[in-house]
Parts: C-alpha cells; sequence; structure tokens
C-alpha cells in the first residue's frame, strides 16, 4: 500500500461518528459462529452479467469464496488481482478500472 493511501484511510478513520456504521453492522451481523444473514445459498438467483474483482491476497474474504460464488452466479467472469487484500479498488486503482472497463466493453 502507498503512504498516499494509509493518508487516505486514517484521514478518513478521523472524521467524528466515521467508525459507527461499521461498528453497527459487526454488532449485529457478525457473531461468534458467523454471519446472521448468510445470502450465499441464494446467488444462482442473480440475474444479471456479474464482474467479481477480488484480490489474491484477502484474507477477510479468501479468494476460494469468490472463487465459490464465481461458479455459482449465472453469467458471472471474475478477476484476481494479483498481490492485492481487501481492497483492490484502492491498492491498484488502475489495473482494477481496466478490468472493469474492459468487462464493460465486451458486455455493453
Amino acid at each position: 500500500m502507498s503512504d498516499a493511501l494509509v493518508a487516505e484511510v486514517m484521514k478518513a478513520m478521523l472524521e467524528p461518528g466515521a467508525g459507527k456504521p461499521f461498528i453497527s453492522f459487526q454488532r449485529s451481523e457478525i457473531t461468534p459462529t458467523g454471519l446472521t444473514i448468510d445470502l450465499f445459498g441464494r446467488l444462482e438467483e442473480i440475474n444479471v452479467p456479474t464482474l467479481l474483482i477480488h484480490g489474491t491476497l484477502d484474507k477477510a474474504v479468501p479468494v476460494k469464496g469468490a472463487l465459490l460464488a464465481h461458479k455459482r452466479i449465472p453469467d458471472c467472469e471474475i478477476y484476481l488481482m494479483e498481490g492485492c487484500k481487501h481492497w483492490p479498488q484502492k491498492e491498484c486503482p488502475e489495473e482494477f478500472a481496466n478490468a472493469l472497463q474492459g468487462y464493460l466493453d465486451r458486455k455493453l
């Protein structure tokens, strides 16, 4: 991660009340036994073309989960960003934008 990205995230974290939505989500959805709402079983219901972009080093949502989702979502493409973690759009914005633009060019 670049120093600029770290500075941007730190600045956002210091905003008054910045953590309230995330803390609220964590308290209501993430429990010791897992997520309260598990939508994984409904992935087949997605009926629009879908692009999953995922960092290969994401520890919060391991790449295995993205690969499983890719198999279950109809008309789905997956783009794995090598060396990226949980925020590929912030870590490698140019590569992310190119992947997204390429997908849109093929689909539109």
